[in-house]
């Protein structure tokens, strides 16, 4: 038989200092350890209310010294909580070390530390959340753009993926009763035809691949999108860096060569996160601090979906520029602009013999608008639009959804080759269905779902 669970606690805020911190407690020790450490004239509760008073220092003599903190405490009864457990909620002034002195005073009443993602993982065992609902949580907490946050808040309470899944699991078992009905009773059931059990495999491959592939599309809105600076030395990339972010980030100076190392700083941009690097200047040099940062900055180079390529509007495209750039266009599926910086300082413009080349001043913040509308073209092309962001998938379901697809497959090349029995077909269904089952966390090791759970924060 197994024991009851134990009661955990956590602070639920992020670490430092703020207005507000929060002390998370769920198990049947929650309500006993919120009743003990909370002062207040009335004592009669109510599930799903707020109530305003103290939090009494337990360890400490019975006097006014006593009393902590003027706190907020939320009660939820099982099971209409978020874990289906008892919780209790301490919501005290923002001090980080104030939270941790009422989180060991829950300890010393009997809860334990919880994991990471333990709330959650409670969550979704008592059936609150399905797994997918659970991982958009992790989406909702982490999502460094809108469009993410958008589609794991409509995951989260619409179970947008999960009807999908649910809907491709029902035709399958559809599927596999026909097959097995006329196995086991074959007097009274006819062996189906098998042309229409293949067409029917054919569409649910085909809704497989199409969450792949949303999937593959999706990536940069949960990963976010890459921009990397390159050029020769002082040609002003690090000036053009500083004038996106609006902040003085990298050093600049009219020494070749200051930036050595790559620099990294985001911003959001049409609700995606763009992370812009500002790379050391391409040179041939004997320095190696400076080696190992131009090798850096290929490296960038090769993770990045777009680059802005800069170089002095003021002298023209060198023939080092020619060599950086035929290296650059083999890059596959990278977008790549030319920037003359420096053209305040140009009193007459001439051509720079090629085509597309965007002249601006990061002195000046000449055509930087229009470097932004670049900026957003790109996003605009790579990045599916909001109305095509239906469901975030992630790594997981993404694998989850190709091996299903496998196994559909072999089923289907099973039933076309008219020489195999038609129940060899049931194994392969079989193993497509458990792939399902394990991306909705209806049967999955233990494992598994550490592994999930484990990239959540302590206190979700």
């Amino acid at each position: 038989m197994d024991s009851e669970p134990t009661t955990i606690a956590a602070i639920a805020t992020p670490p430092g200092t703020g207005g507000v911190a929060v002390i998370r407690i769920s198990g049947s020790l929650a309500w006993y350890i919120g009743r003990t450490l909370f002062s207040r004239k009335d004592l009669s509760f109510q599930s799903g209310r707020f109530y305003h008073g103290w939090i009494v220092d337990i360890s400490a003599p019975q006097t006014d010294t006593a009393l902590l903190d003027e706190v907020l405490m939320l009660f939820f009864a099982a099971p209409n909580s978020l874990t289906g457990e008892d919780v209790v909620e301490i919501h005290c002034h923002g001090n980080w070390f104030l939270a941790q002195k009422i989180l060991a005073l829950c300890f010393s009443l009997g809860a334990t530390a919880a994991g990471a993602g333990e709330f959650m993982k409670r969550a979704f065992l008592a059936g609150k959340v399905d797994l997918t609902q659970a991982e958009s949580v992790m989406d909702l907490v982490s999502a460094q753009g809108e469009r993410l946050l958008k589609a794991a808040s409509r995951n989260l309470k619409n179970r947008s993926l999960g009807t999908y899944i649910d809907v491709i699991g029902q035709k399958l078992l559809e599927i596999q009763s026909q097959i097995v009905a006329c196995v086991d009773f074959p007097d009274e059931v006819d062996e189906p035809p098998r042309l229409p059990l293949i067409e029917s495999l054919s569409t649910l491959i085909e809704r497989g691949e199409a969450l792949a592939r949303a999937a593959d599309k999706n990536r940069l809105v949960r990963d976010g999108m890459k921009i990397a600076i390159l050029g020769l030395p002082n040609a002003g990339k690090s000036s053009i860096f500083n004038v996106l972010l609006a902040s003085e980030r990298a050093i600049v100076t009219d020494i070749p060569g200051t930036t050595r190392d790559v620099l990294t700083e985001c911003l959001t941009i049409h609700g995606i996160q763009v992370t812009l690097v500002d790379t050391a200047g391409i040179r041939e040099s004997e320095n190696r601090v400076e080696i190992l940062g131009i090798e850096r900055t290929w490296q960038a180079a090769d993770e990045a979906e777009a680059i802005l390529y800069v170089f002095d509007g003021t002298i023209g495209l060198l023939r080092e520029d020619h060599r950086v750039l035929a290296k650059l266009s083999k890059l596959p599926n990278t977008r790549i602009l030319l920037v003359a910086n420096k053209m305040d300082l140009v009193s007459r413009e001439k051509p720079f013999g090629r085509e597309g080349v965007l002249t601006l001043s990061a002195k000046t913040g000449r055509s930087m608008e229009e470097l932004l509308n670049w900026i957003e073209s790109v996003i605009e092309e790579r990045v599916p639009g909001e109305t095509d962001i239906h469901m975030a998938i992630n790594h997981r379901q993404r694998s989850c959804l190709l091996a299903m697809n496998e196994s559909l497959h072999l089923a289907q090349q099973t039933l076309i080759d008219q020489s195999l029995p038609i129940d060899m077909a049931t194994v392969p269904i079989t193993d497509g269905l458990s792939k399902l089952d394990e991306l909705m966390g209806r049967e999955t090791t233990e494992e598994v779902l550490d592994q999930v759970f484990q990239e959540f924060c302590v206190g979700k």
